[in-house]
């Protein structure tokens, strides 16, 4: 005798919201303390973490064309492996000259991983 037991969606459903802002808080508060420690204005650092809010202001737009082009697992581990080279990025560049460009650009690479 097998019993039919199912999982109740109320109880993992906001534990996966919250999950998936995890790494947004991240991304927009460790950008916005980097700039700050940078010497970058207020007015600049507005425009430079809008620019981090894009992946996730277009992901119901981009979400079904990813689902048309391969598995779950792939793009995990695609990105993932994005992910991983974004903060080897941001390793090896601190301190150099263009250390703000790399960086806003190693953002907005790892916001895109985040944001799928």
């Amino acid at each position: 005798m097998t019993q039919n037991t199912t999982k109740n969606p109320w109880l993992w459903v906001p534990s996966l919201y919250l999950t998936e802002s995890v790494p947004y808080v991240i991304i927009i508060t460790v950008s916005v303390i980097m700039y700050k420690s940078l010497g970058v204005s207020n007015a600049d650092i507005g425009l430079y973490t809008s620019f981090l809010y894009l992946p996730w202001v277009i992901k119901p737009i981009w979400s079904p064309i990813l689902e048309l082009f391969g598995n779950k697992k792939k793009w995990f581990l695609s990105m993932q492996l994005m992910l991983a080279l974004t903060f080897l990025g941001v390793g090896l560049t601190t301190g150099t000259s263009h250390f703000f460009n790399n960086y806003t650009g190693f953002l907005l690479d790892g916001s895109i991983c985040f944001g799928n």
